[in-house]
């Protein structure tokens, strides 16, 4: 019996030494011992730490992007390189994205859009500048800026607080396309007034000075009278001219063509008429024989032949014959009469009026002739 106890002990000695400490033989393939917990856990303790680093990189290369941690501004020092570097640490940590906890995974999604806030912020900047250049004049006839017009709309989504300091600039632009436009419009073609009307009035609304002095020299040249010289030197009538032209163009036409000729045909008509009425009531019937003095005998007081002496008619005024307008002065000449019609007409034009006038003689009732002149409009 104490045999078999002692056998028994041996043999539970013999488990102990070769058994684990839970009476179980050690399996060198059991994947819980402890050098494979510790490999484990140190494997997952450095992809955190690496996770760790990647995602505080990225949010402080997301934050030197922008003026302060309100992320409403774009700061003044940005560049396409730091955005680049940005872009670059995202797309580092979008691979880790796996191993992010929730609160990564929102910094993550935030930084996205804050890299594509900027982006856009960048772009529009060039546009801008590419657009107005240093004298914030558009100078380009084919500009279109639908690109910019996208781009804004997309900065007043992102960083509404930004796209409001930009505003006056893309105001500028859109007035400025839409003057160029009519621009277009009015040197395409025949000239035609309304539409360089459209034009100036367009150019002008944009109020500044720059713009003005750079596009308004290239709309045709019109003169007042409605004709506008052609770069080949040609001259050609605006379409619908204003009253104005209208009227300077009737001026200068009867002044060079048909001013002499009209102002003769009238004075003819006023001279003969007068003429004749003043040779007819001033014509006498000759003295009949019968009513003439007979001689009488001389009765010693008086010598001679004896005739009566006939009367003389009374001598008329050097005054115009009535009706005729002379409040525009008389002349000796219808040359001076015409010269200072001339002048008359030029300060009306000058004035910004186009009128009409004529020149025309004068009969005075003591025969002789003057000249004169008056508007007729």
């Amino acid at each position: 019996m104490a045999r078999l106890l002692d056998k028994s002990r041996g043999y539970g000695g013999d488990r102990n030494e070769k058994g684990d400490n839970h009476g179980r033989q050690s399996d060198p393939n059991d994947s819980n011992d402890a050098y494979g917990l510790r490999a484990k856990t140190t494997a997952q303790t450095t992809t955190n730490d690496d996770t760790t680093v990647a995602i505080e990189t990225l949010e402080k290369d997301v934050r030197g992007l922008f003026e302060n941690k309100l992320y409403e501004l774009p700061s003044k020092h940005v560049t396409e390189a730091k955005v680049a570097a940005a872009s670059k640490q995202y797309k580092k940590v979008y691979k880790l994205r796996g191993d992010l906890t929730k609160s990564q995974k929102r910094t993550l999604k935030l930084s996205k859009n804050r890299i594509a806030a900027i982006k856009h912020v960048i772009a529009i900047q060039a546009s801008i500048k590419t657009a107005l250049g240093d004298k914030q004049v558009i100078t380009d006839a084919k500009y279109d800026n639908t690109t910019l017009s996208t781009q804004y709309a997309a900065v007043a989504k992102a960083l509404p607080k930004y796209s409001k300091t930009i505003k006056a600039d893309v105001d500028l632009i859109d007035g400025e396309v839409k003057a160029i436009k009519a621009i277009n419009t009015a040197t395409t073609g025949d000239p035609d007034q309304q539409k360089i009307n459209a034009a100036t009035t367009a150019i002008k609304a944009v109020k500044l000075k720059a713009f003005e002095d750079y596009w308004l020299p290239k709309l045709p040249k019109v003169a007042a009278d409605g004709t506008v010289t052609k770069t080949d030197g040609t001259v050609a009538e605006v379409k619908n001219p204003t009253p104005a032209q209208q009227a300077q163009a009737a001026a200068k036409k009867n002044t060079s063509t048909g001013t002499t000729a009209s102002s003769g045909s009238q004075t003819a008509t006023r001279t003969t008429g007068r003429t004749t009425t003043s040779s007819t009531t001033n014509s006498r019937p000759a003295a009949s024989s019968s009513h003439g003095t007979t001689n009488r005998p001389s009765t010693g007081g008086s010598t001679g032949s004896g005739t009566a002496t006939k009367p003389q008619p009374a001598k008329k005024p050097h005054a115009p014959e009535a009706g005729w307008n002379v409040s525009n002065g008389v002349y000796s000449t219808m040359q001076a009469a015409m010269a200072a019609m001339n002048k008359a007409l030029d300060r009306e034009l000058d004035a910004g009026r186009a009128r009409i006038a004529h020149a025309y003689s004068v009969p005075y009732q003591d025969g002789t002739v003057m000249y004169s002149w008056e508007f007729t409009d």
